[in-house]
């Protein structure tokens, strides 16, 4: 015969615990005595949406976003054959103006000679005179030609108008770029870019505390992107 004894021990129940969950922040010590705290936005002092001077459509452009840029630097062109073929043109012209320079400025100082002795009449003087007068105008105007078409070619250039990182593009190649304003057929601005040196903090502060800013105040920034590290300001 087996006897089985079961020994039977009380069960004891333990009481229960209330967790409760709370967040926590680690907050500097220049934090912990803010007299106040705003929220803002990082923008850039200087910053500038690019366009030309020229109208035409681009059949360049070097740059995308996040692309670092030096003051002159080129970074799109538009297409530019029709004033090449003007400013050839104006060349060809002033050349051909300077040939008969010397013929035309000779005959001028012949006839003032010949009528110094007598042996020309003041009509073949006069007419002497005023070829070579139009032809100093026409080179004149010429080489007038010449620098508008030269501006113009510059003006097909878009350069960066200081060292700075390129935010956005505008325009793509192919696309019309008008210098006075975008519409649906064309673009006004190439890239935006902005001087990163020049950063700094818009915040936004109600105007019961504003009174508790002043110039120069000194302050504290953290990002968003990196709350363990703050950076030193001032209010300007």
């Amino acid at each position: 015969i087996i006897i089985a004894i079961i020994i039977l021990y009380p069960i004891i129940f333990a009481k229960t615990v209330e967790v409760k969950l709370t967040s926590v922040t680690l907050q500097s010590p220049a934090q912990t005595s803010a007299i106040l705290t705003a929220s803002g936005y990082v923008v850039a002092q200087r910053q500038a949406s690019v366009s030309s001077k020229g109208t035409g459509v681009m059949i360049y452009l070097g740059v995308v976003e996040g692309d670092k840029v030096k003051k002159g630097q080129i970074m799109a062109r538009l297409d530019d054959r029709d004033i090449v073929a003007q400013l050839d043109e104006a060349k060809s012209s002033l050349e051909l103006y300077k040939a008969q320079s010397t013929e035309v400025e000779n005959n001028y100082n012949r006839e003032k000679e010949l009528f110094s002795r007598g042996l020309s009449s003041q009509q073949s003087l006069d007419q002497a005179e005023s070829g070579y007068k139009s032809l100093l105008a026409n080179i004149s105007m010429a080489e007038a030609r010449i620098r508008a078409a030269e501006v113009s070619l510059e003006n097909m250039i878009i350069r960066a108008p200081f060292d700075g990182t390129v935010l956005t593009k505008n325009a793509e190649v192919g696309e019309i770029v008008a210098p006075f304003g975008a519409s649906s057929t064309s673009r006004a601005a190439v890239v935006t870019i902005a001087d990163m040196t020049s950063l700094m903090i818009e915040a936004d502060v109600s105007e019961s505390n504003i009174d508790r800013i002043k110039t120069n105040q000194d302050c504290e920034i953290v990002l968003d992107a990196y709350p363990q590290k703050s950076y030193p300001g001032y209010v300007f």
